[in-house]
Parts: C-alpha cells; sequence; structure tokens
C-alpha cells in the first residue's frame, strides 16, 4: 500500500473519530448544563443520555432511536411504577423490571434503546418516588439529552462530506481511465500485461472507500437529490471488476492487426465516456456494431480458442457501456441536474 493512501486514510478515520469525540463530549457537557440551570435532580442522567443517543452517528439512525426512546419511556415509567410499588426488595424489583424491559425490548427489536431505560428505571430505584412530578422530571431530562443529540447530528458537516465526495469521483474516474488505457494498450503489448495489473488493485481498493463513505453520507442526508453517489460509486465497483475479467481474457487472446486496432480504437473512445453525464447510447450502438462484425467473422482470428476470447471482450466492453446507461436512466430529475451539476464542476 503507498504510504500516502496510507496517510491519508489514516488522516480521514482522524477527523471521523475527532468529530465524533467533539460531538459526544460537548454535546453531553451542555446537557447537564442545560438540566443543571433548570434545577432538575439527577442532571447527570441528561449527559449521559445525550451520549448513548450520540452513538448513532446518521441522522436517520438518531431520529429513529429519539422516537423508540420517547415510547420506550412510557413502557420504562409503567413497569417502574407497578414493579416498585409491588416489590418490597429494592434490589429484587430492579432486577424484575430489568427482565421485563429487556424481553419486551427484545421483542420489538428495540435494543438500542435499552441503555436509557436502564438509566431512567435506576432513578426510580435510587430515589423511590413515583409521583407524577419525578416522572415529569425524568421525561424533562430524557427531552434535554435526546434534544442535544439530534441537534448535534444535525449540525454534521454535509458539504464537507459532499466535497469529499466529489473528490473521490474525480480521482476515480481519473483513475478508470487510466485503467481503460491499459487495458486496451495490454492487447497490443501482451507482454507488458502483468506490470499494468497494480492499476486495478488500488482502483478497488478506492471504490470500496468510496463506497463505505458514500453509504454514510446517504445515511446523514435527507435530501433526494444527493441520493445518486452510493449507486454511483457501486456502479463503477461493477465496471472494475468487468475491467478484471478483460485483463484476464486479453492475455488469452492472439489477434491480427486489424481485430486488435478495432477492438482498442474503441476502448480508447470510452476513456471520454467514463465522464459522460448524458445517457451516452451512441457508445452503446457503436459497440453492438462492433458485435455485428465479430458474429459476421470480419476479423478472422489465428485460432477458435482466441475468436471464442475476442467475443467474451466484446461482452465484457458491452457490459461496461449497459452499467453506466442504466445508472443514468435511473437517476430522477432531481437526481440527474445534482449529478450534471457535480459534473460540471469537476
Amino acid at each position: 500500500m503507498n504510504p500516502f493512501d496510507l496517510l491519508d486514510r489514516d488522516a480521514h478515520q482522524l477527523k471521523i473519530h475527532l468529530i465524533n469525540a467533539l460531538k459526544i463530549g460537548c454535546g453531553s457537557a451542555l446537557a447537564i448544563f442545560i438540566a443543571m440551570g433548570f434545577g432538575l435532580p439527577g442532571p447527570a442522567s441528561a449527559g449521559t443520555i445525550t451520549l448513548l443517543t450520540l452513538i448513532a452517528q446518521t441522522r436517520k439512525d438518531t431520529v429513529l432511536l429519539i422516537l423508540r426512546r420517547l415510547v420506550s419511556y412510557v413502557f420504562t415509567v409503567l413497569i417502574c411504577w407497578i414493579v416498585f410499588q409491588t416489590v418490597a426488595d429494592t434490589y429484587i424489583a430492579y432486577a424484575i423490571f430489568l427482565v421485563i424491559i429487556v424481553f419486551l425490548l427484545e421483542m420489538l427489536g428495540w435494543q438500542s434503546t435499552l441503555s436509557v431505560n436502564a438509566v431512567i428505571g435506576a432513578q426510580f430505584l435510587v430515589n423511590q418516588e413515583f409521583t407524577f412530578e419525578f416522572a415529569s422530571y425524568q421525561l424533562a431530562l430524557l427531552l434535554i439529552g435526546i434534544s442535544i443529540a439530534l441537534i448535534f447530528n444535525l449540525l454534521q458537516p454535509d458539504l464537507t462530506e459532499k466535497e469529499n465526495l466529489k473528490l473521490r469521483l474525480e480521482k476515480i474516474e481519473c483513475e478508470m481511465k487510466e485503467v481503460v488505457s491499459e487495458v486496451a494498450q495490454s492487447l497490443l503489448q501482451k507482454e507488458k500485461i502483468h506490470e499494468r495489473r497494480e492499476y486495478l488493485p488500488k482502483l478497488h481498493s478506492d471504490l470500496l472507500k468510496s463506497i463505505e463513505e458514500a453509504s454514510r453520507f446517504q445515511k446523514n442526508s435527507f435530501k433526494s437529490e444527493d441520493k445518486w453517489f452510493l449507486p454511483y460509486f457501486e456502479m463503477r465497483l461493477e465496471q472494475c471488476l468487468i475491467l478484471e475479467e478483460l485483463y484476464e481474457h486479453t492475455r488469452s487472446i492472439s489477434l491480427n492487426p486489424q481485430g486488435t486496432h478495432a477492438i482498442v480504437d474503441y476502448m480508447d473512445s470510452l476513456i471520454e465516456f467514463i465522464s459522460v453525464h448524458d445517457e451516452p447510447g451512441n457508445k452503446l450502438t457503436e459497440c453492438l456494431e462492433l458485435k455485428k462484425d465479430i458474429l459476421a467473422g470480419k476479423y478472422r482470428m489465428e485460432s477458435f480458442e482466441s475468436e471464442a476470447m475476442l467475443l467474451f471482450v466484446i461482452f465484457d466492453v458491452e457490459k461496461f457501456v449497459e452499467l453506466k446507461i442504466e445508472f443514468v436512466t435511473k437517476l430522477s430529475k432531481e437526481q440527474m441536474d445534482s449529478y450534471k451539476k457535480l459534473k460540471e464542476i469537476c
């Protein structure tokens, strides 16, 4: 692995970890400060609730977790009131409370809310108070904690993430152009094919990182127009896999000069196709014409095996083009406008 790539990856991960740490630290402290300002009992609970809610690192997860916390709060208060009023021994009562609440949340699939429910239950256990006023205090602490968590998660640096994805898009397209060019040249200079394969692992690795970041960005974004980043990088990954197959196929082909240059010329024309944002149907038409010529026997090969491999090559190239067209045609108008706008900047 290139040390600069490792440094870039570590710097980006360090930034993510630092942002999360700052959100949790500052958010929890602010929640405690607000709870103390209102004179609520057990203000530390508000900070703990903020911390436990901020662990959900995406906005959608945070909103869903908050809704579940509010609903499960009602369950918690009701169970606490019944159990602690019925069972005299507080420790046994708390154990029974946990058994019931854990079973209920497991049945609902809401395990992520358990920690806060346990904190609220512990407050009832310690204070042994089941008045409406005390329940209201606990609700206030919950609302403060989840509100601070929601605000901090809504302040995620969207623009920074989007800018980073834009840079990744530019990098991926540059790498893919190099790889397509190398694949084309490998048809002419097969003896260098092993040296050129170093481009593909790097492209593959960068695409996996890009998909990871795009997935995180999509979960954090409420804008439907930005939902094209993840499908885009997934499409590029599929194209990368096709290029890997092409490398293997070109190693087995012995072409005549005419056939070689026809394929190479077409693949060279695909380099600009990589950056085109409109639906490039003309490239598919050209590919189909070339396939038609090959099937008609226009390019005679030295062996039947080479002819078969040539067909595999053109089928791979056809699929490569179709993936891009399929991606573009599936975009909504808003997504297409966003995609074109970003591509004009690149």
